[in-house]
């Protein structure tokens, strides 16, 4: 008869698992980062007369540069209410989670609607829609 094999040994101290990442707070800081761009739009906006006479530029330049802005909010929106999606979920800072959630639901929101008017606005004034 064989013996047999010795119990494995048991660590009395695990290894501490490893943190998840408190997706919440992530949310939070993305969120931030989409209201203080929000703020270097509107200030941009407020000087775009003086911006656009003191640099010649054309109105068409200055429209690029609006709709890169909006195309970058509204991508940091989506993501800010993302991550405050996947750290509601988790149960870890609700509060940031839900201010994640509403700052960047509000700027996706703004964006599709940014990216919609105008080509509503293009259809009508082409024709299309009378």
């Amino acid at each position: 008869m064989t013996q047999p094999p010795p119990p494995a040994a048991v660590n009395p101290y695990p290894a501490e698992a490893a943190p998840d990442a408190d997706f919440g707070r992530i949310g939070f800081v993305i969120a931030v980062v989409a209201v203080g761009l929000t703020v270097v739009q509107q200030i941009f906006f407020a000087f775009l007369p003086v911006i656009q006479q003191s640099t010649g530029s054309s109105p068409a330049s200055i429209s690029l540069w609006i709709g890169v802005f909006g195309f970058v909010h509204a991508l940091i929106s989506v993501m800010a209410l993302l991550f405050g999606i996947i750290g509601a979920r988790r149960g870890r800072s609700l509060v940031r989670s839900g201010i994640a959630i509403g700052v960047g639901g509000a700027g996706a929101l703004a964006g599709v609607i940014g990216l919609l008017v105008p080509l509503f606005s293009w259809v009508y004034l082409s024709g299309g829609i009378r």
